[in-house]
């Protein structure tokens, strides 16, 4: 992956030269700009205090051309050597500038033929190399009167002037791509493809190639729109279908109560109540209608080219019926109009807790870095963060974080060492002010099974910790890093929850009957060391949360389920343990579970108020619940297939929180139509008229076909008829 942001400005020209031949770079860049062009130059291009290398990538990325001044100098410069060896990378058009003759200079050549060095993104960079490419190019020679070198580099550099700036234009494009995990909204939509298409074609018999990122961008955009357009015709003709019908019912009810009530008085009451049923009918079919077009416009939005057309597009399709469709349009619209509902932390996320008010998030990275920022959620969901501290706490991957309920203490398990299946972790409590490391817990957390290795972290309501591996599990004081108690299981960990001196865990029976693998979910309560109840399920599970005695479990098949335990006073409990049996009392359990996700249930949330739960899929899509009903309120989804590593109730404000293994971070409402409400404060216009200035562009109502013009939102009137 291309490691730039490519959200900059395009110049025409890069200039790259030595700072020893700065006057004569000076010269250049002054007749240049007489001639009205505007080169990228370091002396005045980067900002005070800006990382130098990262806005230097930025200027070549966004030039057209890239021109080197050739001398004995720049040939020996580490810097201009990277700045070429990256030019290269991007297949930029290279114009050298030969400011003295290099090719006689043999002493030269033997000195930058032993010339390597190393970018800061450890890519080796070789003068030869370097030299070796730049020499097979034309190049403009530096004349005795500059104005000629300037018109020569001016002639060379627009040379097929618009096919550079397509290059330029779909290389930034491709990178912004590639840099957001190579998420489908930033895919090329309606005609863009079509151009992009022709200029790839185009590029077989040009100079400088399209890049192979290029190539796939542009196949994979139109593979996109391929998929887009044969939803939407689908759920557009189903639905179509559905009215039809239900159109032709509702006017053969209707008609059925008109002649009731013309024939009969007496049938005067079933005529009523035939006419409401045609009413009914009729709903049914406006419903079933908006729906059709919320869909429709959901799909117009992903692939409309402006942010704030896309935006205005899924308001209206939020507008005519509620759909998760037009969410997700919706939040990757307001994403890419820079809204703060929306952060992008840019780590490669593996395990992240909340404090209990939102005040606080900590977060584990694949490298094994734990970051601490503070979090603010705005009352409209708006999101801040700042960064506290970083620690490079372990070598490998950290597995899981959480944060004590005073904010005094952070504790994390990260993977020391991995060799084939012996994997070791270590358990560490960090000062959450300062970061500094309090207690390295005296514990090899060694984990393995077939269901693959285990380690949880958590704080206990009191300030202790309980953690746990594969075949342990232990609570300690802290700080000082002293066991308080220890607790065993008949056979491996692969979960646990914890709520109010209870825990469950799941525990891996390794026992096969008729193709199930069962798993077992026992409770503990912390003052015993062994299981007091115990329920089987069948199929591997995922997700585990506690909430008053009931054990929520996701599968991974996407089922969920809901496992009522006793209560401590409940007459077969306390004859159980009266009876003294030393064996976990055994709940029968025979509902099945609610097959409402598709694919595995990975994360399990529970808000404060013990109302409701978060439940999250492997492929990004979250689904609210209601507690009491134990039924499904509505989903949610990122918009892609990157995973969710966790999910949060805000504290403050109504609104849930999920992070995603790319690092973005994204506030949805507990109430859509307040997501409307907020989108329309960002946006600054309505979908516009034709409109006739220096290009035609046809009325947005027209393009997208949208009959009912009323204001998309309140505050625009309503366009002139």
């Amino acid at each position: 992956m291309l490691d730039i942001h490519s959200e900059t400005s395009q110049n025409e020209l890069f200039i790259s030269y030595s700072r020893r031949d700065n006057a004569v770079a000076q010269q250049l860049i002054e007749g240049l700009k007489m001639q009205g062009l505007d080169p990228w130059f370091d002396m005045d291009d980067i900002p005070q205090g800006a990382k130098w290398w990262e806005q230097i990538k930025q200027g070549i990325l966004s030039a057209q051309s890239f021109v080197f001044l050739v001398s004995s100098h720049s040939l020996r410069s580490e810097v201009c050597n990277w700045e070429l060896h990256y030019a290269f990378e991007l297949n930029k058009r290279i114009i050298p500038v030969m400011l003295e003759d290099v090719f006689a200079d043999k002493e030269l050549m033997s000195v930058v033929n032993t010339l390597t060095w190393t970018r800061p993104e450890a890519l080796t960079v070789l003068a030869s190399d370097n030299w070796k490419f730049i020499r097979e190019i034309n190049f403009v020679p530096l004349d005795s009167d500059p104005d000629q070198t300037v018109r020569q580099l001016i002639e060379v550099a627009r040379t097929d002037l618009q096919y550079l700036e397509a290059h330029t234009r779909l290389l930034r494009r491709a990178v912004q791509w590639d840099n957001r995990e190579r998420h489908r909204s930033f895919f090329l939509s309606g005609i863009e493809v079509e151009e992009a298409e022709d200029w790839l074609t185009d590029g077989l018999h040009k100079r400088p190639v399209p890049m192979d990122l290029q190539v796939d961008y542009i196949r994979q955009s139109r593979r996109a729109q391929r998929r887009t357009q044969r939803n939407v015709l689908a759920s557009v003709s189903f639905a179509l279908i559905i009215v039809s019908g239900l159109a032709v019912l509702a006017f053969f009810l209707f008609q059925q109560s008109q002649n009731n009530l013309d024939t009969s008085n007496v049938r005067g009451t079933e005529a009523a109540l035939e006419r409401d049923r045609a009413n009914t009918g009729a709903t049914e079919v406006a419903n079933e209608r908006d729906f059709s077009e919320s869909l429709r416009l959901s799909g117009e939005a992903e692939e409309a080219d402006d942010p704030e057309t896309a935006t205005l597009l899924a308001i209206r399709a939020m507008n005519a019926s509620y759909t998760q469709e037009a969410e997700t349009a919706l939040m990757l619209g307001l994403e890419r109009l820079g809204s703060r509902r929306v952060v992008q932390v840019n780590e490669r996320i593996n395990a992240v807790a909340f404090s209990e008010d939102s005040s606080l998030v900590v977060i584990g990275t694949g490298d094994g870095e734990i970051i601490l920022w503070t979090l603010t959620i705005e009352d409209n969901g708006e999101l801040g963060m700042t960064e506290r501290w970083r620690i490079g706490a372990y070598p490998q991957t950290v597995q899981m974080v959480a944060i004590s309920p005073d904010h005094r203490y952070i504790a994390s398990v990260g993977i020391v060492e991995a060799i084939e299946d012996n994997i070791l972790a270590r358990f560490d409590v960090w000062e959450t002010a300062t970061g500094e490391l309090v207690a390295q817990l005296d514990d090899s957390g060694y984990s393995y099974s077939s269901f693959g290795p285990f380690w949880y972290v958590g704080f206990i309501s009191d300030g202790s910790l309980l953690t746990a591996d594969g075949s342990t599990i232990k609570t300690w004081s802290i700080p000082d890093g002293e066991v308080i108690e220890q607790y065993f299981a008949s056979n491996t960990y692969t979960g646990l929850a914890m709520d109010e001196g209870e825990f469950v865990v799941a525990v891996a029976d390794d026992i096969f009957d008729e193709n199930f693998l069962y798993k077992t979910i026992q409770l503990f309560n912390m003052d015993n060391e062994e299981a007091l109840q115990e329920s089987r399920l069948t199929d591997v599970t995922g997700g585990l949360a506690l909430l008053d005695k009931i054990a929520i479990v996701g599968d991974e098949n996407g089922s969920i389920y809901w496992l009522d335990f006793l209560a401590e006073d409940d007459p077969g409990l306390v004859s159980w343990i009266k009876d003294g049996f030393s064996l976990p009392y055994e709940v029968d359990f025979n509902a099945s579970g609610q097959s409402i996700h598709t694919s595995a249930v990975e994360v399990i949330s529970v808000s404060n108020d013990r109302r409701y739960i978060l439940t999250t899929e492997s492929n990004g899509t979250t689904i609210l619940w209601d507690v009491n009903s134990r039924s499904p309120i509505r989903n949610v989804s990122n918009g892609g297939d990157t995973p969710i590593v966790n999910t949060h109730f805000s504290a403050n404000s109504p609104h849930v929180i999920t992070i995603e293994t790319d690092g973005t971070m994204r506030a949805w409402d507990f109430v859509p139509e307040f997501f409307t409400v907020y989108a329309c404060t960002q946006v600054s216009r309505d979908l516009h008229e034709a409109q006739f200035d220096f290009r035609t562009t046809d009325s947005e109502w027209r393009l997208y076909n949208i009959s009912d013009q009323s204001p998309t939102c309140p505050k625009f009137e309503a366009p002139s008829s």
